[in-house]
C-alpha cells in the first residue's frame, strides 16, 4: 500500500510539472509578441521624432528581417523615385543604413530571402541586394541582366549573379530569376504628414 501511495504521489508531481510547462508554453509566445510591440512602438517615437523636423518628403516603412521592428525608407524629394536613406532602430537607436539605394530607381522587398533589394539599372539591369542584421546590411548577391560578352559564341541575355566572395559572375537560367524577381514587392511612399507618420510608421 505505501509503494502504491508513493507512486501516486510521483505521478501527481509528474502531471503538475507537465501543466506548469503546457502553461508557461502558452504565456512564452504572448511575452514574446508583448516584447516585439514594444521595440516597434519605440521604434516608431524614434522614427517620428526624426522624420517631424527633417527635409524628407516621403517614407515608407517595412519588416525586413521578421524581427517586428520596421525598417524606414525616405525620400528627400517629391518627384524623384529614388529613395535617399534606409534606417533601422537598433539598441535604442536609429542607424542609417550603408546601402546602394541612394540614386536606386527603386527599392523593392523580397519577403521569403527577407532582404532589400535596389534597383540600380542604368545600360544593363543590376539589382543590389541587402539583408538587416543587428543594425547593419550584410550583402547578397547582385543580380544582373547583361549581353554575353564579346567573343562568346553564344548571342542574347544572361542572367547573372556577382558573388561577391569569389568576385566571380555565376550564370542563371532566365526561368531562375524571374521565379526570384515575381517576389519582389516594391516599396511604395507616403507623404511625410502628421497623419501618414501616425497611420504608417
Amino acid at each position: 500500500m505505501m509503494n502504491g501511495g508513493r507512486k501516486m504521489k510521483r505521478l501527481k508531481v509528474v502531471a503538475i510539472l507537465l501543466c506548469m510547462t503546457v502553461i508557461a508554453g502558452c504565456f512564452m509566445p504572448a511575452a514574446k509578441s508583448q516584447a516585439r510591440t514594444a521595440k516597434q512602438k519605440k521604434a516608431k517615437a524614434a522614427y517620428t521624432r526624426m522624420m517631424k523636423y527633417s527635409s524628407v518628403k516621403k517614407f515608407a516603412t517595412v519588416d525586413v528581417n521578421g524581427d517586428g521592428i520596421k525598417e524606414l525608407v525616405t525620400w528627400k524629394t517629391d518627384g524623384s523615385e529614388a529613395p535617399q536613406d534606409i534606417f533601422t532602430y537598433y539598441k535604442g537607436k536609429v542607424i542609417r543604413l550603408n546601402t546602394a539605394c541612394g540614386n536606386a530607381n527603386y527599392v523593392y522587398y523580397d519577403r521569403v530571402k527577407k532582404c532589400i533589394i535596389c534597383d540600380n539599372s542604368g545600360t544593363a539591369e543590376i539589382y543590389w541586394r541587402y539583408k538587416v542584421v543587428n543594425g547593419h546590411v550584410k550583402k547578397l548577391q547582385n543580380y544582373e541582366v547583361r549581353f554575353r560578352v564579346e567573343g562568346d559564341t553564344s548571342s542574347g541575355l544572361i542572367y547573372v549573379a556577382y558573388n561577391i566572395s569569389t568576385g566571380k559572375l555565376q550564370e542563371m537560367t532566365k526561368r531562375k530569376f524571374s521565379s526570384e524577381k515575381r517576389r519582389w514587392k516594391k516599396i511604395k511612399p507616403h507623404k511625410n504628414t502628421k497623419k501618414n507618420r501616425n497611420k504608417y510608421l
